[in-house]
């Protein structure tokens, strides 16, 4: 997760569990324990942000074999139909993402989590395929990590 994204989401769980904190002490209204418990869960969602900014997991790794995704199931070269690459709408917004084509995305989407399997579903009936890395992901350009894609895999079809 980029830094300025890390800041901006602690900044905003950070406020809210302040409020939550402040209605929970003062007693405001019979939402007391709502409030307490909004304390809890965004002050969580605050130090979990913060976490996962110092750590900075991989989103995946390539590897000879394949691809292994962090947030789930792995992927070898001979499942990967394609690549491509969807540029962002501006320097300030969204800054694109790599979307990975499969021979047989069903077969993808049945051995991951039901969670990814709701996100992959969604990118396959939208025509962008299973599996999609946003470009924040990476401290590089999204051409560059095609361009590692492709030392592994050198015959990988690339739309751009």
């Amino acid at each position: 997760m980029p830094f300025r994204t890390v800041a901006l989401s602690v900044t905003f769980f950070v406020s809210v569990a302040a409020a939550f904190v402040y209605f929970a002490v003062a007693g405001h209204g019979p939402f007391v324990g709502a409030a307490a418990l909004g304390a809890v869960l965004f002050g969580y969602l605050a130090v979990r942000n913060i976490i996962r900014a110092v750590l900075r997991q991989p989103v995946a790794v390539f590897s000879g074999d394949g691809l292994t995704l962090i947030s789930g199931g792995g992927v070898s070269w001979d499942e990967v139909a394609s690549v491509a690459i969807f540029p962002g709408t501006s320097a300030v917004a969204w800054k694109g993402f790599i979307a990975i084509e499969l021979h047989d995305p069903d077969a993808y989407i049945a051995r991951i989590g039901f969670n990814q399997r709701r996100v992959a579903r969604a990118g396959v009936a939208r025509g962008l395929g299973p599996i999609r890395l946003p470009a924040e992901a990476f401290p590089v350009p999204v051409e560059e990590v095609v361009a590692t894609m492709r030392r592994f895999h050198p015959d990988l079809i690339v739309h751009a």
